[in-house]
């Protein structure tokens, strides 16, 4: 069952601890946006996110906002930091929620940069092997979104930068990223979720890859050989991809895809649905929860879209 989902209308789930957030990026040093525990509360790892070092480009207006370093630390388990390849612009700094963030001015919302986090274990923890890791999404916005997802791992008195994951280039092009127990070895995978918007007559593509640990080598690597079953928030089922596209159109069901028997094969031919896929179905009911918050009148289910490794039926992952 899924560690995390990091889906743009859905609250991410694992609690985080830490000092409060701070209002403002600072010009020197950086600020301690949260910490969060991962594995063993007692023995386990806590690693901080922080921002600042801001600086402004050479040339560029006072008006201009600077460009701040975004930090990964280890504060226990180990030691080290990482800095993300991704800057955010100077301003303040929200949290909407215990998983989440906004770096940069509120009357400059496209120029924001959201943080979101959750803590993962990786490996085979049933046999005691589990290694804890914290996973962060990087999205930023303007004339289109874009978004980056790292693994950081606390290994052998460390940090490893284990994963990264984005989307492709094109404007119709997006990502989520989440965490599953796919082989029931008690460790969670990384479930990276790549998709993009068709034409107007055609059913959105989309493909689930999935990234494990593989100890005798001490990589994150592609694992082919394991394809979860999908579970869909369906919100509607329709005959036509038009019909679907015009409820697509709810700023409500903004991430949903479109999607057809192609890459859903449990649809029928002709069949079509406005959903959005995912590893578990306790993701996709997240989802679910999110859209009908934003507007009761989509509300929709659950229902199977893809045969694959059943991630539900490991009852230990409840």
């Amino acid at each position: 069952m899924s560690a995390s989902l990091a889906f743009v209308v859905a609250a991410l789930y694992v609690a985080a601890a830490g000092p409060a957030a701070p209002t403002e990026t600072p010009k020197k040093g950086q600020v301690v946006i949260t910490e969060v525990s991962a594995g063993d509360p007692k023995k386990g790892a806590v690693f901080s996110i922080s921002v600042g070092d801001c600086v402004r480009a050479k040339g560029n207006p006072p008006e201009e906002p600077a460009e701040c370093g975004v930090v990964v630390a280890l504060k226990k388990g180990g030691a080290g930091k990482a800095r993300l390849e991704w800057t955010a612009k100077s301003g303040a700094i929200s949290r909407p929620n215990g998983n989440s963030a906004l770096i940069g001015s509120p009357d400059d919302k496209e120029r924001q940069m959201t943080l979101r986090w959750s803590t993962v274990v990786v490996g085979n923890a049933n046999q005691g092997a589990g290694i804890n890791g914290l996973l962060i999404t990087q999205e930023t916005h303007g004339d289109k979104s874009k978004r980056r997802h790292d693994l950081f791992l606390a290994r052998k008195g460390g940090i490893d930068h284990a994963f990264t994951g984005r989307e492709g280039r094109g404007s119709k092009t997006w990502s989520a990223v989440s965490a599953a127990d796919i082989d029931h070895d008690g460790g969670a995978e990384i479930v990276l979720m790549l998709a993009s918007t068709n034409d107007e007559a055609v059913a959105d593509t989309w493909e689930m890859q999935v990234y494990g640990w593989r100890a005798d080598i001490a990589k994150i690597i592609a694992r082919s050989d394991l394809q979860p079953a999908v579970k869909g928030a369906v919100i509607a089922m329709t005959r036509s991809v038009a019909e679907a596209r015009k409820m697509a159109e709810d700023p409500c069901a903004g991430e949903l895809l479109v999607l057809d028997n192609k890459a859903a094969d449990l649809l029928g031919d002709g069949q079509f649905v406005l959903a959005y896929p995912a590893a578990s179905k306790v993701d996709a009911e997240l989802v679910l929860e999110s859209v009908r918050a934003c507007n009761p009148a989509l509300s929709g289910s659950v229902k199977p879209l893809a045969n694959g490794v059943d991630v539900d039926a490991d009852e230990s992952a409840e």
